[in-house]
């Protein structure tokens, strides 16, 4: 798991979900010093994308299976279920999948395989439908998409 993204665990060491709370109509998912925010809006990706990035941080990406989990149980507490852009594209170039800013390294893919390089322009979702798990779809959908953001501490 990459810094900053670490999910706490109590002594037993199952994984917790630390907080969820409603800030009008925005859910949050706190993971260390990350926090994620399902936006309701249906955008494209590149919006999404946009959006994110002038309101958070970025569009969700995922360091790891444990990353995977806390959003999918989180996700299922909160009961939000469908479709969902994640920060994930295909490199229309070379045909393999990066997060926004640096290459994917970890795999959640529906077939458990990445799909094939497509002459589209095909982004990343989550699917709750699909046990969510990672699809592609042309980025000129729209879809409701999920944020994170660096919560910064202060010492004082």
């Amino acid at each position: 798991m990459s810094p900053g993204r670490m999910l706490m665990k109590p002594l037993n060491l199952s994984p917790v979900i630390l907080t969820s709370v409603n800030l009008t109509s925005a859910f949050y998912l706190l993971l260390g010093d990350m926090r994620i925010r399902v936006i309701e809006e249906r955008l494209t990706w590149e919006d999404a994308l946009d959006y994110c990035e002038k309101n958070h941080t970025s569009l969700l990406w995922m360091a790891d299976e444990n990353d995977q989990e806390a959003v999918q149980q989180w996700l299922d507490v909160n009961d939000k279920s469908g479709t969902f852009w994640i920060g994930m594209r295909q490199s229309t170039v070379f045909g393999f999948w990066i997060w926004k800013d640096r290459p994917v390294t970890v795999s959640n893919w529906k077939d458990g395989q990445q799909p094939e390089p497509s002459l589209a322009y095909q982004c990343g979702v989550l699917k709750t439908t699909d046990n969510n798990k990672w699809s592609n779809e042309h980025c000129l959908r729209k879809h409701r998409f999920i944020c994170e953001e660096k919560i910064f501490k202060m010492n004082v």
